[in-house]
């Protein structure tokens, strides 16, 4: 018996009843699971975390979705840092190279995203000039040989 089916609970026995308790139960349950999938979807969207997957979040409570799911992000960049860091150090790279390029990688910020993508769009406006760099450390690709080719031709 699903539950959209006419029902008049009135003169239902007590097993078709126990039927659509339990029917209405295991819908709501569907529902609740697919609201939190939603939702750990649209968090791990928005807060851009890379190595959290829907599927991690399975039980949580649609309140605590966020939290958890940094505390994963958090706990996965940590044991990808860690295995990195061991990998590099068996093939010979010099621990203090390995620490500080870690620190590199993991050192960025959302202020250096931020400007990153402000001085995106200035770039890629019609007849716009990029804006002056003024902090270079988060930088990456493209924008850090800029920056070091700049520092470069002026000193």
């Amino acid at each position: 018996m699903s539950v959209d089916d006419e029902f008049d609970p009135s003169t239902a026995d007590g097993g078709a009843l126990r039927t659509r308790y339990e029917a209405v139960l295991k819908s709501e349950r569907e529902a609740k699971a697919e609201l939190a999938t939603l939702r750990a979807g649209a968090v791990i969207a928005d807060k851009g975390f890379k190595y959290v997957k829907a599927a991690d979040l399975a039980g949580v409570a649609p309140t605590d979705i966020e939290t958890k799911a940094a505390e994963i992000e958090a706990a996965k960049v940590a044991e990808r840092a860690e295995l990195l860091k061991s990998i590099l150090t068996e093939n010979g790279v010099n621990a203090d190279d390995v620490n500080s390029g870690l620190q590199e990688l993991l050192g960025r910020t959302q202020h250096d995203v931020t400007a990153a993508l402000s001085r995106l769009n200035g770039v890629t406006s019609v007849g716009g000039q990029a804006p002056p760099l003024h902090d270079t450390r988060g930088l990456t690709g493209q924008d850090r040989i800029e920056a070091h080719l700049i520092k470069a031709s002026k000193g």
